[in-house]
């Protein structure tokens, strides 16, 4: 609404209230008693900066009379033709706004400088006088409804510039609470208007529900714990009719201190902040929340889905504890709340691990291996909860080699300088170092390696006796790795 600097109950209007708006009709000013479409009009604002004044009952274009600059021209309302003449600047004024038509440069003017019924509306040279100031008023204003925790609030309400609304006589429902009726804020415990009330503000505004709360709501029950992580664990419960949340706690015994954890909408919450490979306990309740305040009901009862255990943490410090030529015994450290543990072995580190079996141990013997060849191993904790198996990550991985075969040495020839060493094939070896003292129990030092299964040990002196031991060894990525040594022999040379 275009309301006049000549007094706030002067209004800018068409001449006639209903029916159809002929092209040049006349604007004028008219006592404002109350809003309808006839004394109300909508800003267009265009992408030149300008704006057209629309008339809401009929849609037509503020204009000026032919688009003449002439002072003291007519203006009236006509078809949008999208015309100059029909284009205002809005410039801010003192207290209020001059409107200025595109077409001529001059200012919509209340002619005669009178608040008078009907007087005319045209042209002229500003002023800057209250006859050429207008201010502008909202003719519609919003009244919506807010459930607050309820259900089927009424529909919008629209309430019309100086007009009277009679408020919806819809009343919204909810669970366990008689509505009381309605208030300007969700926490409101006193209702301060009533469906079917008459309201007479000129303002937008939202009306939240207020309730009484008859009595507590139901009772849920914990459907399932779940772990995800070593830290969180996610609890799953029975929706409750009519509850506006439920609050979770928690405690590390079934009749221990129960700490509240906060409050959630949905019926689950992923619970943080909990210990790798720990029993953790939980229980949940409904409230209602009115007014402010809450009410709650009971908590859900203790049973097999109201607890679980975190996933454990990765196992550590795997090594190879011991091996043989068929076997490699893999061994880690316990991890806290673990329920046991699954070894799994590869031929590569980034290959195909197969699952060997599963342990309640810290170490478990992998046997049915290759001689002489290289595994890899991983290992991961799981913990039981209700039966079923959950996993936490896997460990680092580590390798070992199976021992190589003892090879059983003789004296194959021997001369007055010189003993010839034989053995049996070794599977899996890369070759063999031979050894070589003078004391069964001295120190032994290598003589050097070879492929074969014999070596020639020349250089010996005659009268002495010396003593041979043999090992074979396999080379992985340029690392050797030995089997036992041999039985000792022993030749006096003569």
């Amino acid at each position: 609404m275009l309301k006049s600097g000549l007094g706030n109950a002067w209004e800018m209007d068409v001449f006639g209230n209903s029916g159809v708006i002929d092209d040049k009709t006349n604007v004028q000013l008219y006592e404002d008693t109350s809003m309808n479409q006839y004394n109300s009009f909508d800003l267009q604002k265009l992408d030149n900066g300008y704006y057209k004044i629309l008339h809401a009952a009929s849609g037509k274009a503020l204009t000026v009379n032919d688009g003449t600059s002439a002072f003291c021209e007519n203006i009236y309302v006509a078809t949008d033709r999208n015309l100059l003449c029909q284009q205002w600047a809005i410039r801010k004024n003192g207290n209020g706004y001059s409107l200025i038509a595109r077409s001529s440069g001059l200012v919509a003017d209340v002619q005669g400088g009178v608040a008078q019924n009907a007087a005319n509306i045209a042209q002229y040279p500003f002023s800057g006088n209250a006859n050429q100031l207008w201010t502008f008023a909202q003719a519609e204003h919003k009244v919506t409804y807010n459930a607050n925790g309820g259900y089927e609030a009424p529909a919008t309400q629209i309430k019309y510039y100086k007009n009277e609304l009679y408020l919806s006589s819809d009343k919204p429902t909810r669970p366990y609470c008689t509505f009381q009726g309605w208030a300007t804020s969700a926490t409101a415990t006193t209702a301060t208007y009533q469906p079917g009330a008459k309201y007479t503000s000129d303002k937008n505004i939202t009306l939240y529900a207020v309730w009484k709360v008859n009595g507590a709501p139901g009772k849920t029950q914990i459907l399932s714990a779940v772990p995800v992580s070593t830290s969180s664990i996610k609890v799953t419960w029975e929706s409750v009719a009519g509850a506006t949340g439920y609050q979770v706690c928690r405690a590390t015994s079934w009749d221990g201190e129960y700490t509240a954890l906060g409050s959630v909408t949905e019926t689950s919450r992923t619970c943080p902040g909990l210990k790798a490979g720990t029993v953790y306990y939980f229980k949940v309740r409904a409230y209602i929340e009115a007014n402010g305040k809450r009410t709650y009901g009971k908590y859900s009862s203790y049973g097999y889905t109201s607890f679980a255990k975190t996933l454990p943490a990765a196992p550590s410090a795997l090594k190879i504890s011991a091996k043989t030529t068929t076997s490699l015994t893999v061994a880690w450290n316990e991890v806290n709340g673990a329920n046991g543990y699954e070894v799994y072995r590869a031929t590569s580190s980034n290959g195909t691990y197969s699952r060997l079996g599963e342990v309640t141990t810290t170490s478990r013997k992998c046997s049915g291996l290759t001689s002489g060849k290289k595994y890899f191993f991983k290992v991961r904790a799981y913990v039981l909860v209700n039966g079923t198996k959950y996993y936490g990550q896997y460990s680092s991985v580590i390798s070992g080699v199976t021992l190589l075969a003892t090879p059983t040495v003789k004296i194959a020839s021997s001369t007055s300088n010189s003993v010839t060493l034989s053995w049996n094939k070794i599977s899996g070896a890369t070759g063999y170092e031979a050894y070589r003292s003078t004391s069964a129990n001295g120190t032994f030092s290598k003589m050097g390696e070879v492929t074969t299964t014999s070596r020639k040990c020349p250089g010996l002196t005659s009268g002495k006796t010396y003593y041979f031991k043999v090992r074979a060894f396999v080379e992985i990525d340029g690392v050797k790795y030995y089997g036992a040594y041999s039985n000792v022999v022993s030749k006096t040379i003569k």
